[in-house]
């Protein structure tokens, strides 16, 4: 089997610049260090020219994202950061819906996902 398709979910709200940085450094790390893998997170690209604090542009942001899911670009979700974030919560409810699996970059994530999984009737 070639390399997967890992889509990166980080938090982007509240310190938006510090959350990118952040973003990136992870998806640097996993992409020197996971061969097996090409870690990915389009709404990097959304960030470039829509404000994630604006509700009505975060909306196209998220719209694009669900985009790379729907058209089975994804081959897992990777969850990121210190937290799991609304929009996180909704990109683990698409994964679901789709039949894409959901992991965490950091054991400390998992208990938080098992919550959030048993919040959508999924665990």
């Amino acid at each position: 089997m070639g390399k997967r398709v890992v889509y990166v979910a980080h938090p982007v709200g509240g310190d938006v610049e510090g959350n990118i940085r952040a973003l990136r450094s992870v998806l640097r790390e996993l992409r020197l260090t996971r061969k097996d893998i090409i870690p990915v997170a389009p709404y990097l690209a959304c960030l470039q020219y829509l404000h994630d604090n604006n509700p009505a542009e975060r909306s196209l942001g998220m719209e694009e994202n669900r985009l790379y899911f729907e058209r089975g670009l994804i081959d897992e979700v990777l969850l990121a950061g210190e937290t799991i974030s609304p929009g996180m919560r909704e990109e683990i409810a698409l994964a679901l819906h789709l039949g894409i699996p959901v992991s965490c970059l950091r054991e400390e994530l998992e208990p938080r996902l098992r919550q959030v999984l048993q919040e959508l009737g999924a665990a």
